[in-house]
């Protein structure tokens, strides 16, 4: 292997990570008693943990990756593949701050509790996905740093082009496709893809094609992904505003812009 990868950078995001998982908890913990008691929002603990898991994927796969062969490498590639969607997924999770909270028809003739429960579980559910938005993002440097060091930059960047993809349609197929094939399930999920492949296809493949006959599933993929990639942007420019020195310190004249 022509170079290795530097632990301590993923060690930092573990930290921070650990740290934005317990104050989330907490959040909603502090939310359920302030609520006097109310769970009804205690679902996103489980999809919080589905969030994580193709971050917990990464992470074991940057631990071991000097000491498993290529087949092996693949192997847990394709379970972060399969399971990357469920962290973006988290977002569409908003759509419980309605179905789950008795808001009147008429906006007009909606009492104060009623709207302080809707601010209340917005902010909660917006935090829980944002939370599993930074998983899937942190998993994805991951794997781009692997790819890069195994293979080239430009199979990283492929490679991440691919997840995000894939992540449109496990976003429609999670939120909108019944298991209809799988008795035991209602919707369909990433394990499903793992133990139940050919049921699971059969589930979503009459609803995607013909593509003619199907358009609104692809308008949805498609503005889930512009919505990532303008998240992935975003990031990407705030690190770039952390690691470029925008104003002159002292010593180089006061009050001037640096462009560099």
């Amino acid at each position: 292997m022509a170079s290795t990868l530097n632990l301590r950078p993923a060690l930092t995001s573990a930290r921070i990570v650990l740290l934005l998982t317990v104050g989330n908890v907490l959040i909603l913990l502090l939310r359920n008693w302030i609520l006097g008691g109310s769970n009804e929002f205690n679902f996103l603990f489980h999809n919080l943990f589905s969030g994580f898991e193709p971050l917990l994927i990464a992470y074991v796969l940057l631990i071991v990756n000097q000491r498993i062969g290529t087949v092996v490498f693949w192997i847990g590639t394709s379970l972060w593949v399969l399971f990357y969607p469920n962290s973006p997924y988290m977002i569409s999770d908003l759509i419980h701050v309605t179905l789950r909270t008795n808001v009147p028809t008429d906006s007009s003739s909606i009492p104060d509790e009623i709207v302080d429960r809707v601010v209340f579980n917005v902010l909660i559910v917006f935090s829980f996905a944002m939370l599993s938005v930074f998983y899937g993002f942190v998993s994805l440097k991951i794997m781009y740093s692997l790819f890069r060091v195994r293979y080239s930059a430009s199979v990283a960047k492929t490679l991440i082009g691919v997840a995000v993809a894939l992540s449109c349609v496990g976003f429609y197929i999670g939120r909108t496709i019944k298991a209809e094939a799988i008795s035991t399930k209602e919707n369909l999920y990433s394990a499903d893809f793992l133990f139940h492949p050919i049921e699971a296809i059969g589930s979503i493949w009459p609803k995607l094609f013909p593509s003619a006959e199907h358009e609104y599933p692809y308008y949805m993929m498609i503005l889930f992904g512009i919505v990532q990639c303008s998240l992935l942007l975003m990031m990407r420019n705030v690190r770039n505003i952390e690691s470029n020195e925008l104003v002159a310190s002292p010593r180089h004249g006061s009050g001037r812009i640096l462009t560099n």
